[in-house]
């Protein structure tokens, strides 16, 4: 026989071994991910000095205290922003703090998590991450500001 000849089956063998150990390994991927042993969507980011929109929709909120944070996004009509160096305690100073400051339409609140509307209809998102001692804030302007100035566009 020729040298040939034996590689066609090795060929096939190796194919084999390769499929086995994909599936093998996505079995096990998938496992740990539905265990929630990993998270494959948990990207930490690196804290940087934390930067504090200078905004008419940041103005609505009182600033957060600590110097670390990174923002997601930012614009006129809102942010996300993660803040660092937070504890509980902290984060249930500042939830108490959006209250004050007017955060009191349709709020919810647990131990992890505050959501509010102002009067105004401004949109207040806080949530804490607590083994990491970050307060991520979103806020968000009111939908219907929006569609004014959609509507006042068309004539």
């Amino acid at each position: 026989m020729s040298s040939a000849s034996y590689r066609k089956p090795i060929g096939y063998i190796v194919a084999a071994v390769v499929l086995i150990i994909v599936f093998i390994g996505g079995s096990v991927a998938k496992y740990l991910i539905e265990e929630n042993i990993i998270d494959p969507y948990n990207k930490k980011v690196e804290l940087t000095t934390l930067r504090w929109p200078n905004s008419d929709i940041a103005k609505l909120l009182p600033k957060p205290d600590s110097t670390r944070g990174y923002t997601y996004w930012e614009s006129s009509d809102g942010f996300d922003i993660d803040v660092g160096d937070y504890t509980a305690e902290k984060f249930n100073d500042y939830v108490d703090s959006c209250l004050i400051a007017g955060f009191t339409v349709d709020y919810h609140a647990n131990p992890h998590s505050f959501s509010a509307y102002n009067s105004d209809g401004y949109d207040l998102y806080l949530y804490y991450y607590e083994d990491d001692g970050i307060m991520n804030v979103n806020i968000s302007a009111p939908n219907d500001e929006h569609e004014e100035n959609d509507s006042t566009n068309d004539t």
